[in-house]
């Protein structure tokens, strides 16, 4: 896996960029990797990330044919703020990342094939480790 720091996702607008970007070429697969210090607004950190997952399906695309494809993990630090916002909207943050947080873990710290579906992981507050978010159970 090659990785990339603060990859721009427009040349005309260098502000915009990936924090994370991963290249699996054996998969022929990008990886998008958004680290969030504190999530405030909810919806637009979504609507973002959701831009910068496209542009990059768009770029596999563009490098590997139609076989490219992309991926995108939120790695969230897991201050008592960012807990309680995720606690408090279990349902949003369950709908916009169905990927295992378990099987995103192993992608980002082995490079294991990442999990279907987007994901968000913790990173723990000293920032040294990743942690599978557990989600809720699920109401009868």
């Amino acid at each position: 896996m090659v990785g990339n720091f603060e990859l721009p996702t427009r040349p005309a607008e260098p502000w915009r960029s990936v924090d994370v970007s991963l290249v699996m070429e054996a998969l022929q697969r990008l990886l998008v990797v958004e680290c969030w210090n504190t999530i405030g607004d909810i919806g637009g950190a979504a609507r973002g990330s959701t831009r910068k997952r496209v542009e990059a399906e768009a770029a596999a695309a563009a490098r590997w044919g139609v076989d490219g494809t992309a991926s995108l993990a939120w790695v969230v630090w897991a201050a008592a703020r960012n807990r309680n916002l995720v606690a408090r909207y279990p349902e949003v943050f369950a709908t916009r990342f169905p990927g295992s947080s378990r099987g995103w873990v192993a992608t980002l710290t082995t490079g294991a094939p990442p999990p279907e579906g987007d994901g968000l992981v913790w990173a723990d507050v000293g920032g040294t480790r990743l942690i599978a978010w557990r989600r809720p159970a699920a109401r009868a």
